[in-house]
């Protein structure tokens, strides 16, 4: 990737951020949040964001632990540097959210658990990788994250967090307007992705 091309994908990258600001902006309050709930349409797009970039990396490390390919690894190592970001990114965010929206941060919350706990196996998970040498068992560590992260998804139980709380709303304004902020999201983890797999992600790979 050349110097243009890097400058390039970090311009598109902030227009994609200026629009998400403005279309949330703009985006419809709610009757008893008001407001608020717009920071909670960014929440959930960081959310599906990272759960998708998690499962990509995982997906994309099983792929070269098979094939051996350097590309897999690149690309599995710098989605799963991405989905980490988002996630520890989100959880400090989310618990402003709670902050505001419930007057303090519900610890014995499941969904705040959960979201921690993930938070730790990444932790650890990048230590993992810095002390390891293969490349295939680092991409083994992705796959092995991607399957931890769901299974906390699938057994985590909500008591306060709303369980589905954009797709349970009667506003289909809502729902569109949370649909293009997330796909924008989306977009901008792609290429920070991208971005990170030509400059950090090294060329050579050590496969035993």
């Amino acid at each position: 990737m050349t110097i243009k091309s890097n400058r390039n994908t970090i311009l598109i990258i902030a227009l994609l951020i200026i629009a998400i600001a403005i279309i949330t902006k703009i985006s419809p309050a709610e009757k008893t949040l008001g407001d608020l709930v717009k920071t909670i349409y960014i929440h959930a797009a960081l959310i599906w964001a990272s759960i998708i970039m998690f499962s990509a990396a995982g997906l994309l490390g099983l792929g070269f632990c098979f094939s051996g390919k350097d590309s897999l690894y690149q690309w599995s190592s710098a989605t799963e540097y991405i989905a980490i970001s988002i996630w520890s990114i989100n959880f400090l965010f989310s618990l402003v959210l709670m902050s505001l929206i419930w007057g303090g941060i519900a610890w014995n919350e499941p969904r705040t658990l959960m979201s921690l706990t993930i938070l730790i196996f990444s932790i650890v998970l990048i230590f993992a990788r810095l002390i390891t040498a293969s490349a295939k068992v680092k991409g083994f560590y992705n796959f092995l994250m991607s399957v931890i992260l769901w299974f906390e998804l699938v057994r985590t139980n909500v008591v306060i967090h709303p369980a589905g709380a954009i797709s349970a709303s009667t506003s289909t304004a809502i729902k569109i307007y949370t649909i293009i902020i997330s796909l924008l999201v989306f977009m901008v983890t792609i290429l920070l992705a991208a971005f990170v797999r030509n400059k950090l992600v090294p060329v050579k790979i050590k496969t035993e």
